[in-house]
């Protein structure tokens, strides 16, 4: 019964280690992806810089519709800052987040482990105790045997005694 418990607890602790390995891969997989973002969102800024440069040369002749294009780009880049910002946020929680819930995994298991070797070494020492209660009694049984051999050993002596006795007897009386 207790071994059945024991892999059952193994069976469980598989189990829990494949749930939590597919929820770290997820993680990963999420958190991969909010780098493209964020590696998108700085392409994207650094294609808007670029083009900023480039139109501060043409400024001379057309100072106006630069201003206001220049404002826009501006107001974009600061929405694409915040977005870059928002990103890095989430994956330094989503980080943090994934090494608490790791630290809290490895507790578990470690006190999972400590308790399956605790029941371990319980059963081992019942085995032990069984063999040792089986060896006595194997001993006793085999004392017993050792007695009442030599029990039946006498007595058949004694019947031939008697037989031998019993046919002088015949003998003389003929």
């Amino acid at each position: 019964m207790r071994y059945q418990e024991v892999s059952e607890l193994k069976q469980r602790i598989n189990e829990l280690t494949h749930r939590h390995t597919s929820q770290i891969e997820d993680l990963n997989k999420k958190y991969q992806s909010s780098l493209e973002i964020q590696l998108n969102l700085k392409n994207k800024i650094n294609s808007h810089v670029a083009e900023m440069v480039n139109n501060k040369q043409q400024m001379n002749s057309h100072s106006e519709s630069l201003q206001s294009e220049n404002q826009s780009l501006k107001s974009e880049l600061g929405k694409l800052t915040q977005d870059v910002q928002s990103v890095e946020k989430r994956a330094r929680e989503l980080s943090e987040s994934h090494r608490i819930q790791l630290s809290d995994l490895h507790a578990s298991y470690q006190e999972q482990l400590k308790s399956a070797l605790e029941q371990s070494n319980s059963y081992k020492s019942e085995v032990e105790k069984l063999e040792e209660l089986k060896r006595e009694h194997e001993c006793k049984v085999r004392a017993a045997l050792n007695r009442l051999q030599e029990k039946n050993d006498n007595r058949l002596k004694e019947v031939e005694q008697m037989y031998k006795s019993s046919q002088a007897d015949l003998e003389n009386q003929n």
